[in-house]
């Protein structure tokens, strides 16, 4: 034999072939033909180790036989086997470096399913009333929301109704109309909103048009440039990715190295493990260590919010006091995974600012930098620049960070809302104790100066079953023109059920406050809602008492205070009333998203999500699920055990993504029938024959059964009485079965049924 370079060829006769079952690192590869032309070597042909991504970089032993290119596997480097011809198989061994690259996507492994979204309408309502023995006082408040959704978007609009000084009022709160683009991630709203924050995090209720990117549309995509976790596996094998001790991914990988994509890590500093198992029960770990600040966009992506409108006065009060014009525009885009550039503007006929921001990761470091600069201008102070700087840290069990703002400050700005604010934290943890730091400091012209430093401890762990937590905290706050206060804090929480919790709070400062709270909620989320709060303060003594009641129909809610001066009680009743895929329904209240889950007619059957029970089917089989997460994975269940005997669920778990403010029909596959066993006879001791067709009086097209040997037969019945023609061979029959005749028992025999 002559050794070549891959591509060169050399003739030899060709005596033997052998198709061979073939496994590379214990993955099957399935049956190829291989050649033996020199004795016991196997020859494979060059195509099928191509295909295989098998053929190194350096010399291999390649023949012609017969116009097809064989090549000898002992001259492939890296690679071992173990041939046995007898039973036709072939094991190779490979470095598993020389294998392919596998990419593992864990954003595939969570594939988002379409977006569900329902055509309907439904109202919310709030009915509150209030009074107060001692006092003489009663009232009476309500809030109604209506909201009519389709699959462009949803109007929603809502009035706060009040009686004050014997008059009733009505004001209207916010209306808007919302579309969301999933495709694009963006949100249109049209009407009332509140807008984003200005260069010095003020927010204003505008009347007008607001476009953003809302990153909650696409909650599988990553906003930032997730780390990627790398192994190599010599066997297939399971890959466990673990962050900071909870499993967040389950994938599977071929030989050779891998890569983990678009990991669903938690922001921060942590850790991550990957547990790496093949199939033949080997166990490897790898431990590694991360930083992500979700404030710097991946490279490429662009995150904006654009509003312009009027800012609303008196909201609460007035139905449509607009006055200013307002327009806010913020951006921010990833110039590259470690460096994101922001800029933002105000402006009103009063006010205007403007400031450009720079964050960026020096390094790798567990660090990042925010620097900005803009100017701020009113109409009574003039122009100010300002400037801002800050560094934030965070290692493992270690944070820290400082950020300042700085304005000129002069006579001349005196109406400034600041001229320098700094805030600082820092912390860690150590073997379950947390130790914290938090401080403020800001001058405001306007208000003079202010500060507040708090340092906490707190410590969390697990006796006898029960969950304790405690913390003592410090803290010391100065205000212009108020006396200086300073004290500590005391907090105790024990669970010592799933459904109990006790808090005790105590706070020693300028007057001494000492809370005692006991709270209940049943394993349903349809069930009692408890918690009674006793409270010491000086020379007050009060106790609160709250109790709320969920019905799949309507929710009602009880609070009471006792103290010395007065007793008051206020009684609630919440709710929804609607119309969702031609049904008419009523509910407690519904949240951002909902859904009908129809069980096929079927009255009192419980409905779970996350193992709890959130509703009940009513009369027409209907349950409503409310507060389901808008664009997120919702698993909504029902258990067959619930139902009769004689109905089949055929599927017991549906999953959905609903839009936003959006009502969804779910409708879980359910049959009400059973399958029944019987000896089909045409005569008394004369079985019909094997194969007559069985067609039952009212049947889906194409339903049909068959008789076997012996006329042993099986059909599918429906409640009531159920009629079936048989037919053979020109001739035919007919038997009926009642449903209320038959044992209760899954598939029952019921014998001989004569066919006449």
């Amino acid at each position: 034999m002559i050794l070549l370079l891959p591509g060169q060829l050399q003739a030899a006769p060709f005596d033997r072939y052998l198709w061979v079952d073939v496994r590379i690192n214990e993955v099957d590869k399935g049956v190829v033909l291989a050649a033996l032309p020199d004795g016991p070597t196997p020859w494979l042909e060059i195509s099928t180790l191509a295909a295989w991504d098998l053929l190194d970089h350096s010399s291999h032993l390649v023949k012609r036989i017969e116009d097809v290119d064989f090549v000898a596997l002992d001259t492939i480097a890296g690679l071992h086997y173990e041939f046995e011809p007898q039973q036709a198989r072939l094991l190779i061994r490979l470095d598993p470096s020389l294998l392919p690259h596998h990419r593992l996507n864990t954003a595939e492994a969570r594939a988002a399913r379409q977006i569900a979204r329902g055509h309907g309408v439904h109202l919310n309502y709030d009915l509150l009333h209030a009074s107060a023995d001692g006092l003489g006082q009663t009232s009476q408040s309500g809030f109604a929301e209506i909201v009519y959704h389709t699959p462009w978007g949803a109007l929603r609009s809502g009035w706060r109704g009040q009686e004050l000084d014997g008059s009733w009022r009505s004001p209207r709160l916010d209306t808007v109309w919302t579309q969301d683009f999933i495709a694009r991630g963006t949100r249109l709203m049209i009407g009332d909103f509140i807008s984003a924050t200005d260069s010095l995090g003020t927010r204003y209720r505008l009347g007008g048009l607001r476009y953003k990117r809302e990153f909650s549309l696409r909650p599988e995509v990553s906003t930032f440039d997730a780390p990627e976790f790398s192994g190599l596996a010599e066997l297939p094998s399971n890959v466990e990715l673990i962050i900071n001790g909870f499993r967040r991914a389950s994938l599977q990988t071929e030989p050779g190295y891998f890569t983990i994509e678009d990991a669903p890590i938690m922001t921060g500093s942590g850790t991550a493990e990957i547990v790496l198992t093949n199939v033949l029960g080997e166990r490897q770990v790898q431990r590694l260590e991360y930083y992500v600040d979700p404030r710097l966009l991946r490279e490429g992506l662009h995150d904006f919010d654009f509003s312009i409108g009027w800012q609303r006065q008196q909201f609460g009060i007035s139905s449509l006091d607009y006055a200013m014009p307002t327009a806010l525009a913020r951006h921010r885009a990833g110039i590259n995974n470690h460096a994101t550039l922001e800029w933002n503007a105000a402006w009103s006929r009063d006010l205007a600012n403007a400031e450009l921001q720079y964050l960026f990761q020096p390094m790798d470091w567990p660090v990042t930098v925010n620097t900005g600069a803009g100017l701020f201008r009113t109409a009574a102070a003039g122009t100010a620049p300002l400037a801002r700087l800050g560094v934030s840290f965070q290692k493992r069990r270690y944070y820290a960070g400082l950020q300042g703002l700085i304005m000129r400050r002069s006579p001349s700005v005196s109406s400034l809302p600041l001229s320098r604010q700094f805030l600082s934290r820092a912390g860690f943890q150590w073997h379950g104790w947390s130790l914290a730091y938090d401080g403020l400091h800001r001058d405001a012209p306007t208000r003079g100066r202010f500060e507040r430093h708090t340092v906490r401890a707190s410590r969390s762990l697990n006796w006898r079953e029960a969950q304790i937590s405690f913390s003592v905290s410090g803290f010391r706050m100065q205000a212009a023109g108020e006396e200086d206060e300073s004290g500590i804090q005391l907090s105790l929480n024990w669970t010592a059920r799933p459904r109990q919790h006790w808090t005790l709070t105590a706070r020693q400062a300028q007057t001494q406050r000492v809370v005692g709270t006991y709270n209940f909620r049943s394993a349903s989320e349809l069930g009692q809602k408890l918690s009674l709060q006793q409270l010491y303060e000086e020379r007050e003594h009060a106790m609160l008492a709250q109790w709320q009641y969920s019905d799949p129909r309507w929710q009602l809610r009880a609070r009471s205070r006792i103290d010395e001066e007065a007793e008051s009680l206020q009684l609630g009743l919440q709710g929804a009333i609607g119309y969702l895929g031609g049904y008419w329904f009523v509910s407690r209240p519904l949240g951002s998203s909902y859904a009908l889950a129809d069980v096929g007619g079927h009255a009192n059957i419980p409905v779970y999500m996350h193992h709890r029970q959130v509703g009940i089917t009513n009369s027409a089989g209907v349950a409503v699920i409310p507060r389901l997460l808008p664009y997120q994975d919702n698993a909504v269940t029902i258990r067959a055990e619930d139902f009769s005997w004689q109905t089949q669920v055929l599927e017991q778990s549906l999953r959905l993504k609903p839009g936003a403010q959006t009502g969804v029909y779910l409708e879980f596959p359910v049959k009400t029938g059973l399958a029944v066993q019987l000896r089909l006879l045409q005569a008394p001791g004369l079985p019909v024959p094997a194969g007559a067709v069985i067609y039952p009086d009212s049947a889906q097209e194409g339903l049909r059964f068959f008789s076997g040997e012996d006329g042993e037969s099986y059909v599918e019945i429906e409640a009531g009485v159920n009629g079936f023609q048989a037919y053979w061979d020109g001739q035919s029959c007919r038997f009926e079965i009642d449903s209320a005749e038959l044992p209760q028992q899954v598939m029952p025999h019921i014998g001989a049924r004569l066919c006449r």
